[in-house]
């Protein structure tokens, strides 16, 4: 029951969050949504997903549907560039589309090294699309690509707008590496 309680004052404070950038003149990103159980989720989903450690949405950048634009911590500002389909293969990893674009977040360079970025690229079913989403027990989630074994992050804790997100070793607790889902 603790943990309940606890998951569900976790899940309070990152609406929270989203509702302090409303305040201070961002679109919501939980207006109509909620917090998603990364425990439960369901097999294919739209969310905004939101840095645990800014409280900023994740987006595409400048809303842009080309090839090769790069994934990255924005204010949350309610556009379609912040809203993504999660829809998940048989072997329980995840495809992550854009709402906007209908690519799906990829690793440049087929992600060979460490601090590979984030780019949404066609989706093509190759491992550097595909996410496994952990629960991390405290409302958030780390997304790990199958192909690289490491983690998206918000580099160095950025607390930043437009700092494109990378993948990198994956640490036991790194807020830069925790996101929550706010289902939409």
């Amino acid at each position: 029951m603790r943990t309940k309680l606890m998951a569900r004052g976790i899940a309070a404070a990152a609406l929270g969050l989203a509702m302090a950038a409303v305040g201070a003149g961002a679109a919501s990103p939980a207006s109509a949504a909620t917090v998603a159980h990364p425990a439960v989720l369901p097999g294919a989903f739209h969310a905004v997903v939101i840095s645990r450690n800014s409280g900023k949405c994740i987006n595409v950048a400048n809303g842009s549907t080309a090839n090769g634009a790069w994934i990255q911590q924005y204010h949350c500002d309610g556009t379609a560039a912040a809203e993504f389909l999660f829809l998940q293969n048989g072997e329980g990893f995840y495809e992550i589309q854009n709402q906007l674009s209908h690519k799906c977040a990829d690793l440049e360079k087929f992600g060979t090294s460490n601090n590979a970025r984030l780019q949404q690229f066609d989706c093509n079913g190759s491992q550097t699309q595909q996410w496994n989403v952990q629960d991390q027990g405290n409302g958030s989630v780390k997304l790990r690509n199958r192909y690289a074994g490491s983690c998206a992050e918000v580099p160095y804790g950025s607390q930043g707008d437009s700092v494109t997100l990378d993948a990198s070793t994956c640490f036991a607790s790194l807020p830069g590496q925790e996101f929550y889902l706010f289902l939409n």
